[in-house]
């Protein structure tokens, strides 16, 4: 069957997210911590990049172990990062990869790093074209409006999207918004997490940026439970 390249895809999920706090991160983290968050997160991409893509195409090839269905949505998702913010796509029938890719780049950036994040998934035509570095389209626009008009640290994920199959364990319903459920379905993470959210609200953070603490401390467990819930 003929499989449409990443930049030729007519319609893909796409997910903007912008890291929270990145510019007050400069004082608390300072400009050499925060090249070394963006280069993990730049490595991340880089192996969704095309030169990476091919090597593992040429090397699997070469090994006789190729996996059809796990080739083709690793060579399906495209991954752009810049400064405080990335955006990932991936045609809809990939979108569990694409929301897995993006739960693991928030889920580094808040257990590693100590940022939140906040933005949209959204669906449409989309071109997303790594080697000429180009992302144009309407879900794009339409995710940043979302990251813009949302405050609280959460991916929303609009309603096309989540109208998708194979999505269950990957969202949340916060009261609000149906979001990307960020949590790790494990305990000892969680207690982790929490010490982390502790340490914010007990600090001398404003009460704007508290109130984003506020609703990670009172979801995040709630998200790690019903992930749980769900892979029992």
């Amino acid at each position: 069957m003929h499989r449409m390249n990443s930049n030729t895809s007519p319609t893909r999920v796409v997910a903007f997210v912008d890291i929270i706090g990145w510019k007050s991160a400069f004082q608390s983290i300072g400009h050499d911590g925060l090249v070394e968050i963006a280069t993990e997160i730049s490595k991340h991409k880089s192996s969704f990049s095309p030169e990476q893509k091919k090597k593992m195409k040429e090397f699997e090839i070469q090994q006789g172990i190729m996996q059809e269905d796990n080739y083709w949505k690793y060579q399906d998702i495209s991954f752009s990062f810049i400064s405080d913010c990335f955006v990932i796509s991936a045609s809809p029938n990939n979108v569990d990869t694409l929301m897995g890719v993006t739960k693991w780049a928030c889920m580094t950036l808040f257990h590693q790093y100590g940022l939140l994040t906040r933005g949209g998934i959204t669906m449409g035509k989309f071109t997303h074209d790594m080697t000429n570095d180009i992302a144009i389209g309407i879900p794009l626009n339409e995710a940043v409006k979302i990251e813009q008009s949302t405050k609280m640290p959460r991916i929303v994920v609009n309603d096309n999207v989540k109208q998708l199959p194979e999505l269950d364990q990957l969202i949340y319903f916060d009261g609000e918004y149906t979001i990307l459920n960020i949590a790790n379905a494990s305990l000892y993470w969680l207690i982790d997490a929490q010490k982390r959210i502790d340490d914010n609200l007990n600090s001398n953070l404003g009460a704007y940026e508290k109130c984003k603490w506020k609703y990670i401390s009172e979801h995040l467990p709630r998200m790690n439970a019903e992930l749980c819930a769900k892979q029992s």
